[in-house]
């Protein structure tokens, strides 16, 4: 049985749990930054990873090189840390 502590150490040197959590985090800080307009910012958070995560980082990232589960996943993070905020906003 591994100890919290290799957890830990070992989800911190995961390139993909750290892109997510920045993707996640960013996202929410500007929802959570122009709260008064939540949506409209989730909404172009929304359009804005769609363009960067499927055509700019399919087309530009090449070394390594992206897979569609790659793009699926920062994707999900972009929309998840844009669309969780808002149930706090309205509540």
């Amino acid at each position: 049985m591994r100890s919290i502590s290799s957890l830990i150490a070992e989800l911190g040197q995961s390139i993909q749990f750290v892109a997510a959590c920045a993707h996640f985090f960013a996202a929410g800080y500007f929802v959570m930054l122009f709260h008064k307009h939540a949506i409209w910012v989730a909404l172009i958070i929304t359009g804005a990873a769609s363009i960067k995560e499927f055509w700019f980082d399919a087309k530009y990232e090449t070394s390594p090189p992206q897979t569609f589960t790659d793009e699926i996943e920062d994707w999900t993070s972009w929309i998840v840390g844009a669309w969780l905020p808002i149930i706090w906003i309205l509540k």
